[in-house]
Formats: structure tokens, C-alpha cells, sequence
């Protein structure tokens, strides 16, 4: 029995809104009442990453079509997305200026307004006066690859309703953020990316704002935030400029993540913000800079030290409640942890180019701090002649601590994470294509075997997409093609065996080889 389909048509819609173009296409076949649904939704979605470059005349009659449908069935749309990924001013400026017309001209009741002009060499398209900043029904603006005549033909704003603002690639400068801000007094959400023209950013009269993230800002040089009600701040800053960061009475904040920070920034401000942050929760480092810090903290449960490449063992970090921690790409493969409570935990770093004793100090002080732990497991990864191959451990032992010394010269890639076998073995394939894998265990009877089994033949009847690009409409696919496995011969096969495994010729250690196809496809159905 269909119980979804009794549900009032507004809950049906709001359902819809959280589906793909695609897949709200596909409830249109399963009867004539959700065809009826999916015709009268005031939710329009419009991506040209649906489609290719050759059939770019086809999306421009659909979003015709598609607000053509609007006006015929005197639908007021509550939602509109376009998004265009090769905008071309002499082809799209005339088409964009009439659509932005139609839906501000016959929507009402308009909630959120989103553009994305993903932004090209081109010059930007330019937002007609005042169009979308009058409307007091609205609650999210989005707008990506715009330009601006003038600020000052913008200052009239007037959204009291808004709560999510978010600005990208965008020719703003400081006086339309700043105008921006005080017509909005109930912004709870504040995106800014990329919008070069900006060097200054003051946020001191929201008392809603609960998360503002900047990204990209190259010219930016100084923010202050006064936001009693903040809990989420999010910084990714450039290397080649500066700049200072103010939360002072941001109490209430519980994330904050910091990329990236100039090296002529203090590096005593970092720890300075930090230990002010008593109701900190998640703290997320990726400071290319930062030599030391100390982090005491009883509600902090989340860390994250990401690419701290002059991060020194003066470091420490004194947590008793931490529940999670990555340590990924930094100076060195360890930071010493006061904590009982761990759950989660994940260590990344190349093995090689460390011949000094601190550092395989850290790797072994890494190994006896967490060998109480059961679950964690190994992967080594290396590019020989280019074959990507892994071998994977069940457990971190004291043989996998000797093996790791005796590999450094290959430079291979460590990852060592607390996860479950099927977890673990579910990251790995969604990380890379591997040719090779190679499952390391101290029994042929060990459940990482088996998990590994069932995980392969899933992954022969499924794809695995590698490459992800936003910036193509086009998304490449893999399917596993053939599956080859063996158990290595340490003695008739000595001279063939990869450089990988040479370590384990001395080691009690059962090998199974599994050599992967991948099939090749051009699109993800």
C-alpha cells in the first residue's frame, strides 16, 4: 500500500525539494497523481550539468519550457536554482536578465533565489539593480559569478527575512557586504568565497548568526566577528596575505576550523583564540606555519591537525574528553594526546624523507599509545612503474612498526584509522582504483579476509567514481572488470616479488594477492 502518496500535497512538494532534477523526473512515470505533484511543484531546479555541451541550445528551451509551465499553471515558485557551468556573456546575459524578470515579476512568495554562473575568464555577468534584494519573503540567497556596476546602486537591501546568505566569486567590496549585513538582521548563515575585491569584513549586529565560513578572499586582511549566538567559524586564507581574526565574545562557539594562515600572522594569536574557546567542540588545524601549540580543553571531542609541515614535538594537547583525532600530512606522524575516551582516529603521512630519530620516535610512541586499541588498521600504498598498489593490515603491530622502518625508502603512503574491517575496506576503494591489493594477516581465518571477499564481489556487481570535478558536467566511472587472486609464493617467486612486500619475507605473515581491472566508462548512469 502507498501510504507516501496520501501525504498533503505541500509535504509531497517539500520532499521533492531535496531530490535531483533527475530523479523528481522519475516520480512523474510512477502515476498520473505524482506526475500531477511533480508538474505543480514550486520548486525549480535548473543545472546545465545535466547536460552536454552539444545539447546546450536543448537546456535553454527546457528552462523555457519549465517557466512556461509556471505561468500556465499560475504556479508563485517558492524556490529557484539555475545553475550554468559554461556562461558565455554574449549567450546567456539577455536569456538570464529575462528569467531573473519572470520569477521576481510572478513569485510572490519567493523563499530562496539561487545563480551560480560558474565563473569563466569571461567577464562577469552583471545583477540588474536592486532585483532580488526587495524581496521580504525571502529566506536563502546564493549568488555565484556576479558583478556589480557600482555598490552604491545596491544599498537600498531589504530582506528582513533572510537567513542564509551566501556570496561567491562575486565583485563585492566591503561597503555592500557591510549594507548587506545590516538589512538582514536575522542571517543565521553567511558564505563568502572567492570575492577578491574584499579586505575588510565587520559582522557585529546579527544576534542569530550561528555560522559564517570565508574561503578564498585574497585581499582580505582583517575580520572581527561579534556574535553572541556563533557556533560555527570556518577560515581558508591564502599564503601570500595576512590577516587578522577577531571573535571576542564569540563564547557560544563550538567549531572552529582555521586553513592555511599567512606565516606573517602571529602565531601567538592562534593560541591565543584558542584558549578563549572554553565551549569549543570541534577544532579543525591546517596551518602550513604553526610550529607549536598547546591545547587544554575538558569539551573539546573532535581534532583535526591537517599539512602542519613545521608543527614541532614542543606540541601539546591535553583533551581528556577527545573522542576523535586526524592527524594528516604533518611534520610529524604523532602529537602526544592526553586522552581515555578515543573512538575514532585516523593518521596519515609519507614514510619517507625522515631519517632523523625524533621522527620514527613519534612512530613508535604512535604505536605504543594506541596498541590497546584492537581495531586499528593499516594500509601502505606506493606507485611502482605506475601501478598503484596497497597492502593492508588488519592490525597495527609491532611486526607492521618494523616493516614501516624497513620501507622508508620507497616513500610510501601510511594511513593508519580506527574503523571496523567492512568500514575500512569500504574507505579504500573509494579512495583510489588500486591495481593491486594485497590483505596482510597473521591467519588465513581472520575476518578481514572474508570482509575483503564480500567486499569485492559488491564492487563486481557496482561502480566506483574517481574523479569528481565540479567543473565538468561529466563525471568518470569505473566498473570492476575482473578479479584475480592468489596467495604469494615466498619462495618460488622470490625474484618477482614488488618491493612492497620484500619486508615480509622475514615476517609471519599470510599475503593474499588480489590484482583488479578496472572498465572504463564515460558517464555515471
Amino acid at each position: 500500500m502507498d501510504l507516501i502518496s496520501e501525504l498533503p500535497e505541500q509535504v509531497l512538494h517539500h520532499v521533492l525539494y531535496f531530490l535531483a532534477p533527475r530523479d523528481v523526473a522519475k516520480t512523474s512515470i510512477l502515476s498520473k497523481a505524482w506526475r500531477s505533484i511533480a508538474l505543480s511543484c514550486p520548486y525549480v531546479d535548473l543545472r546545465t550539468e545535466h547536460y552536454f555541451e552539444s545539447t546546450e541550445i536543448s537546456f535553454k528551451q527546457y528552462v523555457e519550457t519549465t517557466l512556461q509551465n509556471c505561468i500556465a499553471k499560475n504556479l508563485g515558485l517558492q524556490a529557484f536554482k539555475l545553475r550554468i557551468f559554461y556562461y558565455k556573456p554574449e549567450e546567456w546575459d539577455n536569456l538570464i536578465d529575462r528569467w531573473i524578470n519572470f520569477v521576481t515579476k510572478t513569485s510572490s512568495r519567493l523563499e530562496e533565489f539561487d545563480i551560480d554562473l560558474r565563473k569563466t575568464k569571461n567577464a562577469p555577468y552583471k545583477l540588474p539593480d536592486c532585483i532580488v534584494f526587495s524581496f521580504n519573503t525571502l529566506i536563502k540567497l546564493s549568488l555565484s559569478g556576479f558583478g556589480l556596476d557600482n555598490s552604491r546602486k545596491y544599498c537600498n537591501i531589504n530582506l528582513p527575512h533572510l537567513q542564509s546568505l551566501v556570496l561567491c566569486d562575486m565583485d563585492v567590496d566591503d561597503t555592500f557586504v557591510l549594507n548587506f549585513i545590516f538589512s538582514c538582521p536575522l542571517l543565521e548563515k553567511l558564505v563568502i568565497k572567492g570575492c577578491e575585491m574584499l579586505t575588510s569584513l565587520k559582522v557585529s549586529s546579527l544576534q542569530w548568526i550561528k555560522m559564517i565560513l570565508i574561503q578564498y578572499c585574497g585581499k582580505l586582511t582583517k575580520v572581527e566577528v561579534r556574535g553572541p549566538s556563533l557556533q560555527c567559524f570556518s577560515f581558508h586564507g591564502t599564503r601570500s596575505m595576512p590577516c587578522e581574526i577577531d571573535l571576542a565574545g564569540c563564547h557560544n562557539l563550538k567549531f572552529l576550523s582555521l586553513h592555511t594562515l599567512c606565516k606573517m600572522a602571529s602565531l601567538g594569536w592562534v593560541q591565543n583564540q584558542i584558549s578563549k574557546l572554553v565551549g569549543l567542540e570541534i577544532l579543525v588545524l591546517d596551518c602550513l606555519s604553526l610550529e607549536t601549540i598547546k591545547i587544554s580543553n575538558p569539551k573539546l571531542k573532535q581534532l583535526e591537525i591537517k599539512s602542519c609541515k613545521s608543527l614541532g614535538t614542543a606540541t601539546k594537547i591535553d583533551v581528556p574528553n577527545l573522542h576523535s583525532v586526524e592527524f594528516i600530512n604533518n611534520k610529524l606522524p604523532f602529537y602526544s594526546i592526553n586522552t581515555s575516551n578515543l573512538k575514532k582516529a585516523t593518521f596519515q603521512f609519507h614514510l619517507g624523507n625522515h631519517n632523523d630519530i625524533v621522527w620514527f620516535y613519534k612512530l613508535k610512541e604512535l604505536y605504543e599509545k594506541t596498541v590497546h586499541i584492537g581495531d586499528l588498521k593499516v594500509a601502505i600504498q606506493s606507485l611502482e612503474s605506475h601501478t598503484l598498489s596497497v597492502i593492508i593490515y588488519d592490525k597495527f603491530s609491532e611486526q607492521v612498526l618494523l616493516i614501516l622502518e624497513e620501507l622508508k625508502d620507497l616513500n610510501p603512503y601510511v594511513t593508519i584509522s580506527l574503523m571496523s574491517s567492512g568500514n575500512w575496506l569500504r574507505f579504500l576503494f573509494s579512495e583510489q582504483c588500486w591495481d593491486n591489493m594485497y590483505v596482510a594477516s597473521s591467519s588465513l581465518n581472520n575476518d578481514i579476509i572474508r570482509v575483503f571477499c564480500d567486499e569485492v564481489f559488491d564492487k563486481k556487481t557496482g561502480k566506483i567514481c574517481r574523479f569528481n570535478s565540479f567543473t565538468k558536467p561529466c563525471i568518470r566511472d569505473y566498473n570492476l572488470d575482473g578479479v584475480e587472486i592468489e596467495r604469494i609464493d615466498w619462495i618460488g617467486e622470490r625474484d618477482k616479488i614488488p618491493p612492497l612486500l620484500k619486508p615480509h619475507q622475514t615476517e609471519f605473515y599470510n599475503i593474499i594477492s588480489v590484482n583488479l581491472k578496472w572498465q572504463k566508462n564515460d558517464i555515471c548512469s
